[in-house]
């Protein structure tokens, strides 16, 4: 949001905000920015009487915006998290994911797991809140109302009301709009307004086709009934370009192999008990070691031994603790089991075994980073109860000692052991060869003398703590 001394302009997503934001900022030097993506309700009440501009869009353009900006967002590691949920950590097809975000109102279960996982995450209020501007109130207020995600974004941004304060500016006809505004308002610097708006440009565009090429007949309809008050209000239609239908185009690599959204199950009956009697064995100093739940706030009542694990999160030849060839005769059944599950196909990066302490939780989060976007990431309970809770998308389900899961850890997740004993979680994560990147295939090439001499270091230095911490309990 901007004030003036001459209006109120409130930036609406996807309309064309960003250029008028700065052209407003370079014109009017009395401006004052509140927040970003602020609602009407923040206007102070010195401005309350001045006139409110904002912008529409064509809805089914605007979706496809929306999803086009948030995808290329995502690839580069800023997914928002409300994308993060409706695409189910980027694993749904375009029109999979505009139709959640339409429908992200609706009374059904679909919709309420969705929402459930957005509440969980999102801040109490708007204050610091950058990117979708959403707040836990939010949520309430759209699973309230039963519109259109659009159509309720509009009405929560503007105001419902119709009074003659509010001006809506088009975003197809942007520049001449605004312009007709200021006239209007009797804003002085017209000139310098027109010149500025036409050096700007587009700003913040996506690069996509046509948004007929996103629709099918279905969900062309949806938006039609969904966001039917903001068509009929501002006298949209439909476009038909008849381009090459792109809605069901799906990234590469899906998560839990499309085959579920949350949680997929793997195997339900892995014997584990030689493998947590060998874990109770050893000394606590070596759960000290990891300093994983020092480095990530969200794991702080964890615990954790690295089997298989580096810190810069590579995606190729993954570095493989002393501790794995300790327990590599109880870990192969379990890692061979996998490896026939993907029919061979890569190979496991990361192998951690975490202990969440009991009364503890690590709360709802979701994970960042090429390689941990781009694996199948698992889980096997080795010592669990009912009381251990496991949260993936907004869906909860408690996950049975010796069942293999894989979980979409690309969404939103989180777990509470509300008992009154230690959960152990063995964590695994395999990457398929065809995720691989020219620097992953070059370390695959070229890393196999470092990755041995580093092993063989990790094993010196292991051997060497082995012997102190012997000679300290002796």
């Amino acid at each position: 949001m901007i004030t003036t001394n001459c209006f109120v302009f409130i930036h609406m997503h996807k309309t064309g905000g960003q250029l008028l934001n700065g052209v407003i900022k370079n014109c009017f030097l009395e401006h004052q920015e509140i927040g970003y993506h602020f609602p009407h309700k923040y206007i102070p009440k010195s401005h309350k009487d001045l006139p409110v501009i904002g912008a529409v869009r064509n809805p089914w353009d605007w979706y496809v915006s929306w999803y086009a900006f948030n995808r290329s967002m995502f690839e580069l590691g800023n997914g928002s998290t409300l994308f993060l949920v409706v695409s189910h950590g980027g694993t749904a097809s375009a029109d999979e994911t505009i139709y959640n975000l339409a429908c992200l109102a609706d009374d059904n279960s679909r919709s309420k797991i969705m929402r459930d996982a957005l509440y969980s995450v999102l801040p109490d209020s708007l204050e610091g809140n950058k990117g979708i501007g959403l707040c836990k109130d939010d949520i309430t207020s759209l699973s309230q109302s039963g519109k259109g995600y659009y159509s309720w974004l509009f009405e929560r941004m503007l105001g419902a009301d119709n009074n003659a304060k509010k001006q809506i500016i088009r975003f197809e006809s942007l520049i001449d709009d605004f312009i007709q505004i200021m006239e209007k308002n009797g804003v002085a610097c017209i000139d310098e307004l027109r010149k500025s708006l036409q050096r700007s440009g587009k700003v913040n565009k996506s690069l996509r086709s046509h948004y007929s090429s996103y629709y099918n007949t279905q969900l062309k309809e949806v938006i039609e009934i969904k966001e039917q008050t903001l068509i009929s209000q501002f006298s949209y239609e439909y476009d038909n370009k008849n381009g090459e239908y792109l809605g069901n185009t799906r990234p590469n690599f899906r998560k839990l192999s499309g085959k579920a959204n949350n949680f997929l199950l793997l195997h339900k009956d892995f014997c584990v008990n030689k493998l947590v009697t060998k874990v109770a064995s050893l000394h606590n100093d070596y759960w000290q070691e990891s300093g994983r739940e020092k480095r990530f706030k969200v794991h702080r009542h964890t615990n954790s031994l690295y089997f298989i694990q580096d810190k810069d999160f590579r995606h190729s030849r993954p570095t493989k603790h002393p501790l794995f060839f300790e327990f590599e005769q109880e870990l192969t059944p379990i890692l061979d089991f996998i490896k026939s599950y993907f029919n061979g196909d890569g190979q496991v990066v990361r192998l951690v075994l975490v202990n969440l302490k009991a009364g503890g939780v690590i709360r709802p989060h979701r994970d960042i980073g090429y390689s941990l976007l781009h694996c199948h990431r698992m889980h096997l309970p080795l010592i669990t109860n009912e009381l251990v809770d496991f949260t993936v998308g907004g869906e909860t389900k408690h996950l049975p000692s010796g069942s293999l899961w894989e979980i979409n850890n690309a969404t939103v997740h989180g777990v509470e052991n509300r008992s009154d004993q230690d959960r152990l979680h063995l964590i695994l994560d395999w990457v398929p060869n065809d995720t691989l990147r020219e620097k992953d295939k070059k370390l695959e090439k070229w890393g196999k003398f470092y990755i041995f001499a580093h092993n063989v270091v990790r094993s010196i230095n292991f051997r060497f703590n082995q012997l102190k911490r012997q000679k300290r309990i002796g």
